[in-house]
């Protein structure tokens, strides 16, 4: 889908182009045409590969050394908090939940929406410096167990409600 923002992903992918050994790898359905004639421009010729719908396209995340979210517009992500958990270092867009998710220069990079170019400096310089590349993994991935983990979720909803029940959580209605 448009929103998602692949054809910023593959814009990217033509400014990198000079760069041999880059290799593109888009889980998801295709939708948009333009993906599609992005990712058979002959400038990236074998570097780019489709590989549509997965049952478990999350998994696929643990392949990549760096995980792109360019995102238009974004709630939470799954895709991002997968990429997190299996310690992959992310770039996102600064829309929605993005930036709540990565912190940018501890977790990983955030860059401005609608912006090819801000992505594919982000990826060169995380190419160009696997030492920061391995950190920003390192981080989102300790952020990821200790933030989003099903046992975190469940924590603070234990402690949710037991503040409850022992009456230190006050509740506000609605008028």
């Amino acid at each position: 889908r448009t929103v998602k923002g692949i054809d910023l992903l593959l814009r990217s992918a033509l400014e990198l182009a000079h760069v041999p050994d880059i290799y593109w790898l888009i889980v998801g359905a295709v939708v948009d045409p333009l993906v599609t004639r992005l990712a058979s421009d002959q400038r990236l010729e074998g570097r780019v590969k489709l590989v549509g719908s997965q049952p478990s396209g999350g998994g696929f995340a643990g392949l990549m050394d760096i995980y792109v979210a360019p995102s238009r517009k974004e709630g939470l992500s799954m895709g991002i908090m997968e990429a997190m958990s299996q310690g992959v270092c992310p770039i996102v867009s600064d829309v929605g939940g993005n930036p709540e998710l990565i912190r940018h220069q501890v977790d990983g990079l955030v860059v401005p929406t609608e912006s090819p170019l801000a992505i594919s400096q982000a990826i060169g310089e995380l190419r160009r410096d696997p030492s920061k590349r391995a950190q920003y993994a390192a981080s989102s991935q300790r952020r990821a167990a200790e933030v989003f983990s099903i046992e975190a979720w469940g924590n603070r909803l234990c402690n949710a409600y037991r503040q409850l029940a022992n009456g230190s959580c006050q509740l506000v209605r609605a008028a």
